[in-house]
């Protein structure tokens, strides 16, 4: 039973309310007159109070409003400090430890620790501190500085990069091999002569080695600038190549023993004074019978300013020579013939115009590409683009490479990275050779589609075989964009399936070029699409006038080593008494494809 006085309260409480409403529904009413609303407020009020509706719509405003200012939760207070724990590791993953780094605050003081065991280290920062910087300088790590604005508690991890090698009292490894890439020495003892220069310094080249076997270990001291080496292997070509990293692979080809080798000596000379240029680098060109001349081989000069490149299939070659002081000089055109041995003579003229190739290969996110590969062209005078030198980007990303004067010719640059699409720059600018701004060259990685082909770029597979259609192993592919006169893209090696893949090519057309020892061919013109595996095919065809013979099985067709074979001239009877097999004696013992070209021959008696 409620008490009375508790029942009277509750009346006078319900009459006030009852008198607020009947109150403010007589003023919503007069404001309706006033503002000539009574035609439509009548016609809502034959449904429904409009009074009522828009005292539930206010309400509900403010009910609404109140609950969202009151459900919003504080800003939470401003803590005294925060904790920041950074790790430091090289890019191979190893903890620098022991190393000490500076922290400047922003409030001018500075705090330096010492990186523990694992490379880390901890400490607070209070809100005035930030922003700080961290510097590190560790031995064999690029310097490290970097500002970090502080606004929670977190832990970083820092990966410093690697300084560049020094080639002073540094060690090199050269893995000599055959065609197959296989270390000679490996089967037989090998005859292995090794010779180096340096760039800089002609007097700090290490001595001569010999070897047996194709592992080769050198040292580098004093100021030697770029360490090359000369290989010279009994029954192979000689090759040359600079050291960049610490272990170079060289693959030798070997000297076909019906082809007579020749030799050519070239003198790089001051128009000066007529004496010898030390230390120049020459490079030694091929003319082949169609497409743009090829880089054959390259070296540096020794203190007499001669270079000797041997080993020289007969043919068409010029010799470029540069250094820095000196216009970029070319013999003419020589014509080398077997078994020749031919002296030429280059003079360079003093000039301070110096040239470089000054590259910058990086991400799309600006994160350098090292070992990024950067075959440099530059224009002949026949404005055709021959490869000048070839190289890789060190840990910064950075290619450089001196030319000299090359008097205003045209240049470019073919960058190729396992993991990005393949860069084409034509032209590219040279820079002087004080500058030390780079040309810059963006590359995008590949993305891989669900069928292993990059979506983003194409692949090429020259496939190499003979004029009997079987497979050519270890011959040298060349890919040239547009044609055999455009840019070298790459150069690969077949495998046993006569196959070599070139890999993340942008969309555009190739030609393929093949050879091995006086065997060459090229493929057709073609384009490469994304997602596309183009196959190039080519056929090698004798350069010279003579036979191919090869013997293969009849049911596997597969192809016989050490069979003997033997020629007759038309209308000589052999010397041998031995019966000569006939044409069902043959077909017994083998089937032979044969190509001929000399037709005072007959057929070839093959024996096993």
């Amino acid at each position: 039973m409620v008490p009375s006085w508790l029942g009277g309260a509750m009346k006078g409480v319900g009459m006030g309310i009852k008198d607020i409403y009947f109150a403010l529904e007589d003023r919503y009413y007069d404001a309706v007159e006033a503002l000539h609303l009574n035609k439509i407020v009548d016609t809502i009020d034959r449904v429904v109070p409009s009074f009522a509706v828009v005292l539930a719509v206010v309400f509900l405003i403010v009910a609404g409003g109140l609950i969202f200012t009151f459900s919003q939760p504080s800003a939470p207070p401003t803590p005294a400090s925060y904790s920041l724990t950074l790790s430091f590791s090289g890019q191979n993953g190893d903890a620098i430890a022991n190393q000490p780094v500076s922290i400047q605050f922003a409030d001018d003081t500075t705090e330096t620790l010492t990186t523990k065991s694992n490379g880390s280290i901890a400490f607070k920062v209070k809100p005035a501190q930030s922003p700080i910087r961290i510097a590190l300088n560790a031995a064999g790590y690029l310097p490290y500085s970097q500002e970090y604005a502080v606004t929670k508690s977190q832990s970083i991890s820092i990966v410093l990069e690697g300084a560049p090698l020094a080639l002073e009292g540094i060690s090199r490894t050269i893995l000599v091999q055959d065609e197959q890439g296989l270390l000679l020495g490996t089967t037989t003892p090998a005859s292995i002569l090794a010779k180096f220069s340096c760039s800089n310094n002609p007097a700090s080249a290490p001595n001569d080695i010999t070897a047996s076997d194709g592992t080769i270990n050198v040292s580098a001291e004093g100021d030697c600038g770029r360490l090359t080496v000369r290989i010279i292997a009994s029954s192979y070509r000689e090759k040359t190549a600079e050291l960049f990293n610490a272990v170079t692979e060289m693959r030798l080809t070997a000297i076909p023993v019906q082809v007579q080798q020749g030799s050519i000596a070239i003198a790089v000379k001051q128009a000066s004074n007529n004496q010898g240029i030390a230390a120049a680098q020459v490079r030694l060109y091929a003319i082949p019978a169609s497409g743009s001349a090829q880089l054959e081989n390259q070296g540096i000069t020794d203190s007499s300013g001669t270079f000797v490149f041997s080993d020289l299939n007969p043919g068409k070659y010029y010799i470029t020579a540069t250094k820095q002081g000196f216009a970029l000089g070319q013999t003419p055109q020589q014509q080398l013939n077997a078994g020749q041995t031919t002296n030429l003579s280059l003079t360079l003229s003093a000039s301070n115009n110096n040239k470089k190739f000054l590259v910058k290969t990086q991400n799309s996110s600006g994160v350098a590409i090292p070992q990024a590969v950067v075959n440099a062209f530059i224009s002949n005078s026949q404005d055709q683009f021959i490869l000048y030198t070839t190289g890789f980007t060190d840990s910064n990303g950075i290619f450089s490479e001196l030319v000299g004067d090359i008097n205003n010719a045209a240049s470019a640059l073919v960058v190729t990275h396992p993991n990005y699409v393949t860069e084409i720059v034509d032209p590219a600018t040279l820079v002087a050779a004080s500058d030390t701004a780079p040309l810059v060259v963006v590359m995008d990685a590949v993305t891989l589609g669900s069928n292993g082909l990059p979506t983003n770029a194409g692949n090429a597979t020259a496939h190499v075989k003979n004029e009997v259609n079987f497979p050519v192993q270890s011959a040298t592919a060349k890919l040239f964009a547009d044609d055999l006169n455009g840019l070298l893209i790459n150069t690969l090696t077949t495998d046993s399936s006569g196959n070599a893949l070139f890999r993340n090519l942008p969309s555009g057309p190739y030609q393929a070029r093949a050879t091995k020892g006086n065997l060459s061919g090229n493929s057709t013109i073609q384009s490469v699409s994304n997602a596309q595996n183009r196959n190039f095919p080519i056929t090698l065809v004798t350069n010279q006038g003579g036979v191919e013979v090869v013997a293969v099985d009849a049911l596997t067709l597969a192809p016989l080593a050490d069979a003997n074979v033997q020629f007759l001239r038309s209308g000589t009877p052999p010397h041998s008494s031995r019966k000569q097999p006939t044409r069902s004696e043959k077909q017994a013992h083998h089937s032979m494809p044969i190509r001929s070209s000399m037709p005072s021959f007959q057929s070839p008696v093959i024996s096993r």
